[in-house]
């Protein structure tokens, strides 16, 4: 039961911190299956107060990620396909979007043959006299992100092929 009466039952203390250590590890999930994001973000956010329901939604969630645990990153071995494993990357920035700080929004997504490895979405702290300087800050973190990623491909053994920067 979830209610009692017209108000939502709060999780007891045993059932929060177990509430708590599911939503961890949910986030941590999310690094690998990027669709559940936003169902551990708003979950993350009930931190404070979980109620039954929210408990009742991180047990489904879990129940979807165990149906799709074999779900990854599939790489063809079929060279017909023309899928290089290119390391490609899109960033951009919106010049003081973030109101009333007038800070830049700065976003990225990178793709391997083709592949989703990494996305963000991010306020850049400083604050920026220009949207040519935005973009620059929003290339120099893309940057960083992508010689992570080439770094860490390396040590994994899997070849590379070209590194492209939108």
């Amino acid at each position: 039961r979830t209610y009692l009466g017209d108000e939502e039952v709060p999780l007891s203390t045993a059932e929060h911190s177990i509430f708590g250590k599911g939503v961890g590890i949910g986030n941590w999930v999310t690094n690998a299956l990027p669709t559940f994001a936003y169902t551990f973000a708003s979950l993350g956010s009930k931190l404070h107060s979980p109620e039954q329901s929210d408990m009742i939604r991180l047990l489904n969630a879990f129940k979807c990620i165990k149906k799709h645990k074999n779900y990854g990153i599939c790489f063809s071995k079929d060279k017909r396909e023309g899928t290089d494993m290119i390391l490609e990357n899109y960033y951009d920035a919106s010049h003081a979007a973030e109101q009333p700080s007038r800070r830049s929004v700065s976003g990225s997504r990178t793709t391997l043959a083709n592949c989703l490895v990494d996305y963000s979405a991010k306020i850049i702290k400083m604050i920026s006299n220009s949207p040519q300087e935005s973009e620059y800050r929003s290339g120099c973190r893309s940057t960083c992100g992508v010689m992570t990623l080439k770094h860490l491909l390396k040590e994994l053994g899997i070849p590379q092929g070209a590194v492209v920067m939108w």
